[in-house]
């Protein structure tokens, strides 16, 4: 697991942290991760594609996970619309895999390149979840 010391920024290019860099690419890396900030008294903030206007994914002097390399779709079933993924699965992934059959998630963010476990990180909801509902 490469851990590297890097300056993050937001989104918007608006705020930056200095921060300890890792990029799991499995459950186990994860958790030697906060093995690793346990043993360092380090905090850990998961991010997903970076697209955050504020600072939610930004960790000053912390882990910062960077989850953007688990980005499978481990199953899908089509007659439940049930899909079980990993969480750097962008939008964009997720709708080439479920719109061929028919499905589409009923609620969106406005753009296609925010990761699933930032959308859930983050509380991003779409915009029309005040129809749709969250």
């Amino acid at each position: 697991m490469r851990t590297t010391f890097t300056q993050l920024e937001n989104f918007g290019h608006s705020l930056y942290a200095p921060s300890y860099l890792i990029q799991p690419k499995s459950a186990d890396e994860i958790y030697s991760a906060f093995k690793l900030a346990k043993k360092q008294g380090l905090t850990v903030t998961a991010r997903g594609a970076g697209r955050s206007y504020n600072d939610a994914a930004l960790n000053g002097g912390g882990i910062v996970l960077d989850m953007s390399a688990m980005n499978q779709i481990l199953d899908w079933q089509p007659a439940t619309g049930v899909v079980r993924c990993e969480p750097g699965v962008t939008l964009e992934m997720l709708w080439q895999k479920v719109e061929p059959q028919g499905w589409w998630p009923p609620v969106v963010s406005g753009t296609m390149k925010t990761t699933l476990g930032g959308c859930l990180g983050a509380n991003i909801h779409g915009k029309n979840n005040f129809k749709m509902g969250t």
